[in-house]
Order: structure tokens, then C-alpha cells, then sequence
């Protein structure tokens, strides 16, 4: 299948309009940078 817009663009404009989803990434991003190396299990 072939995308037909870049994904991370799409990710920036979505967060541009999307306060909650902003923040929702921005608190991924946290706890996941906090986690190290750990593997991820959630």
C-alpha cells in the first residue's frame, strides 16, 4: 500500500489542531524517555 502523505507530517498537523493529542504524544514521549532501555510493555 502507498502512502500518500508523509506520516510524520501528518503526526505534526494533527497535534497542531488536536491540543489533547498533543499532549497525549508529549506524555508518551515522557514516559517512555524515562523507561531507558527497558523494554516497553504497555
Amino acid at each position: 500500500m502507498v502512502l500518500t502523505r508523509d506520516f510524520k507530517e501528518s503526526v505534526k498537523e494533527r497535534a497542531a489542531r488536536d491540543p489533547a493529542f498533543a499532549k497525549a504524544m508529549l506524555d508518551e514521549a515522557a514516559l517512555r524517555s524515562s523507561m531507558g532501555n527497558r523494554m516497553w510493555r504497555g
